[in-house]
């Protein structure tokens, strides 16, 4: 910000004298430009989650600056901050809370008010830089309103520093302190293009600059109502997430449209305030489907309401019926519902129920997507509906007439994950962790069925699924709630009704590889590639030599073949970057050290590792030498299939 006065690229605030005009009130509600002064920066676009901040106002009495931003769109998870600068000569460029979120304007900003909206705990902060580090502290009640349309902030002049301009931008950001930052930003900005960094790591710049907050000035009556225009009058087949449009009158800073299923407006359902001629319902307050409504429109300024429009009304779309069987037994079962972009009553709606096993609840054809959830962790995945349904919990299916489910069939699923490599690596402690599963069947929980320790690294259970035979179901594995890192899932299929079922044992993240324990100790091990990898990459853990790409490339060769032509072995006989084939074979010598001549690298285990798919049978084995170093050959010089071999079921 230039402290360069009267020039075209930036100009000087000057205080001006105030008269008695009416405050904002901190309630979370905007109270019109009359109040705030018209918006001094705006962005009309939805950012990453569908976060859209529409308008920024500051105004200003004697005692107070006023900040205040309209929301569009935002998740009740998130968090927003008011960016200000008005002292150039100082302040930082850091967030007190997210490390991802970086400010880089051309003046760094020297005070920043934070806080978290409805279901997010971030406290309402003021914080002030101290030329260091950011020194905080909570706003007290009365200060402060925040909803999901609106966020306005009060903080005495003094505590600013009795400014003479100011410069600020508003941001939406997530909730994880180590991978969110900005979601969307009046003005607009950068913004996150992936949830974790470094595509979530962005970089803020722009401020409303030189900003104007001095009181709004005296106003002209207003003589005229506005005049209707669309959606027209007796309408039907109205969105949801309808947009509402009017002609403007002389002397209205602001318009207040009332939305209502009663004509005389006793109850009014919905209601909002624009500086312009139009209005869309926003995000999380979409209107019921095959329901009359009727609306008018008000423009007002400093002195008051002008005349009231004519009262129109209008038909929604028709719903469609959601239903719902609980197997999981929920306590609640709520419905969301949402189409890109909108979503309604994010907090969820109490479905109604359960009758003859279903729950239910209508929804608008407007919305093409749903959830089922719990509000306590637990919910299915994202589902697409725009019709009548009947979904069955235990096995993640739509049906469009009622299934008969009145004889479902039931049978004990037993699975089983192999946590050696996460233990050894010390990613997991059986004492302090706990690992779970979660899928279709129990509602995707991360804690509803943990697995209980089965000995040598394998954790199992047991848990009764409802489901046809031949049904396919989703799982993952958590370790306290963490999700296994792949993309996707996992599935089996159901076996038959009342039959016991035992599921080969997992690897936790798909993980496979060797465990080499000290008593084990130094000399050649023999090894077989899980899949297709680079050498160097699976043993980058140890020690190697004697070959390009190893650690040292001269000396005596520690990673070699079988050569199948001369029926000995050759030391490795490409670089060992390139990769290896799935099911081959190589016989490494393992070192006490991993680095040469640092005796600290004596660690033990050495855990030699890769991510794969399970290598699987069929292989292919030669006669006699049972050995192939062809893709998905057989060699035994080490065991791919990570369980054990039954030798006697060998064909050659």
């Amino acid at each position: 910000m230039k402290k360069i006065l009267f020039t075209m690229a930036s100009l000087m605030l000057i205080w001006g004298m105030t008269t008695a005009q009416a405050q904002p009130v901190m309630d979370g509600s905007f109270d019109g430009s009359a109040v705030w002064n018209p918006s001094v920066a705006s962005n009309p676009d939805a950012g990453w989650a569908d976060a859209n901040a529409t308008n920024l106002y500051v105004t200003s009495d004697d005692t107070y600056i006023y900040f205040g931003a309209q929301i569009a769109s935002v998740g009740s998870w998130q968090s927003w901050r008011f960016v200000i600068n008005t002292d150039d000569a100082v302040g930082g460029t850091t967030d007190p809370r997210f490390s991802q979120l970086i400010y880089l304007h051309a003046n760094s900003h020297n005070f920043l008010i934070r806080g978290g909206f409805p279901d997010n705990s971030e406290a309402v902060r003021l914080e002030t830089w101290d030329g260091a580090a950011w020194d905080g502290a909570d706003l007290a009640a009365g200060n402060f309103g925040v909803t999901t349309s609106f966020v306005e902030v009060r903080i005495p002049k003094a505590d600013l520093g009795d400014p003479d301009n100011i410069d600020v931008q508003f941001v939406i950001t997530g909730n994880n302190d180590d991978e969110h930052s900005a979601f969307n930003s009046i003005p607009a900005d950068n913004e996150m293009d992936g949830w974790n960094p470094p595509a979530s790591t962005v970089t803020i710049l722009n401020y409303a600059e030189d900003v104007d907050f001095s009181a709004p000035g005296a106003a002209d009556p207003i003589t005229d109502a506005p005049a209707l225009t669309g959606p027209a009058n007796n309408d039907d087949e109205i969105s949801s997430l309808a947009s509402f449009t009017w002609e403007a009158v002389d002397n209205a800073t602001d318009y207040r449209i009332e939305i209502s299923t009663d004509n005389t407006f006793a109850t009014i359902n919905l209601t909002g305030t624009v500086e312009g001629t139009s209005y869309t319902v926003p995000n999380g307050s979409g209107l019921r489907g095959e329901t009359t409504y009727y609306w008018r429109v008000t423009g007002f300024n400093a002195l008051g309401d002008g005349p009231v429009s004519a009262v129109w009304s209008f038909e929604t779309v028709e719903n469609f019926r959601v239903h719902f069987n609980n197997t999981a037994g929920w306590d609640n079962v709520y419905t969301y519902a949402f189409t890109p972009g909108h979503f309604r009553e994010w907090s969820g709606e109490l479905m109604e129920g359960p009758v003859d096993g279903w729950y239910y609840y209508d929804i608008p054809t407007t919305f093409t997507q749903l959830i089922f959830n719990n509000n306590a962790g637990s919910q299915t995945a994202d589902l697409s509906r725009n019709t009548d349904g009947w979904y069955d919990q235990a096995t993640g299916t739509w049906f469009d007439t009622n299934p008969d489910l009145t004889d479902p069939e039931f049978r004990d699923v037993t699975f089983s994950v192999n946590m050696s490599i996460q233990i050894a690596k010390g990613d997991f402690n059986p004492a302090e962790d706990n690992v779970t599963i979660a899928g279709v069947f129990n509602g995707w929980s991360t804690d509803a069925n943990p697995l209980t320790d089965a000995g040598d690294g394998i954790f199992s259970t047991t848990i009764n699924i409802e489901g046809d035979e031949g049904n396919s179901l989703d799982y993952k594995y958590t370790i306290d709630g963490g999700w296994e890192s792949f993309d996707g899932n996992r599935s089996f299929t159901l076996g038959e009704d009342d039959v016991d079922q035992i599921l080969p044992v997992d690897q936790y993240d798909r993980e496979y590889g060797a465990i080499i324990t000290e008593a084990m100790g130094v000399g050649w091990r023999t090894l077989s590639n899980p899949t297709a990898t680079s050498m160097q990459s699976f043993l980058a853990p140890i020690w190697t030599q004697g070959m390009p790409g190893a650690d040292y490339e001269g000396g005596q060769p520690s990673v070699l073949v079988f050569d199948v032509n001369t029926n000995s072995f050759i030391p490795f006989p490409d670089n060992l970057d390139n990769g290896r084939l799935a099911g081959t074979g190589t016989a490494v010598f393992v070192y006490e050290l991993d680095e040469h001549n640092v005796p600290e690298s004596a660690n033990w285990p050495k855990v030699l590792s890769t991510t794969a798919t399970a290598f699987e049978a069929p292989v292919v084995v030669d006669e006699p030498l049972a050995i192939n170093q062809n893709e998905n050959g057989f060699s035994l010089l080490g065991n791919p299939f990570f369980e054990s071999i039954d030798y006697e079921e060998i064909v050659l």
